[in-house]
């Protein structure tokens, strides 16, 4: 009898709220519910509470450093904002 060893991946989903998903790596757009302001960023963790994005535009200007990272709440996030973001 042969014995098999089975791996399996877990991979966490962010299901918005007007019905897209997002995974981790992919780029995401939305706008903050608070200021308006419209953020483009690549999804690094996918958390109970928030996202955490690198890569981060705000109102179409890059962030001064690639290398810092964001944690964005949920409930920061303006209702039926989420886009998923395209390059050419």
């Amino acid at each position: 009898m042969e014995v098999k060893e089975i791996k399996k991946k877990v991979e966490k989903t962010f299901c918005a709220d007007n019905g897209k998903r997002f995974s981790v790596g992919t780029d995401i757009s939305f706008v903050l519910a608070d200021t308006g302001d419209k953020c483009i960023g690549t999804i690094r963790k996918i958390k109970k509470k928030c996202i955490i994005i690198d890569s981060i535009e705000i109102n179409g200007k890059p962030l001064p450093m690639r290398d810092l990272y964001a944690k964005v709440p949920y409930l920061e996030i303006q209702p039926n904002s989420c886009a998923y973001v395209y390059c050419d």
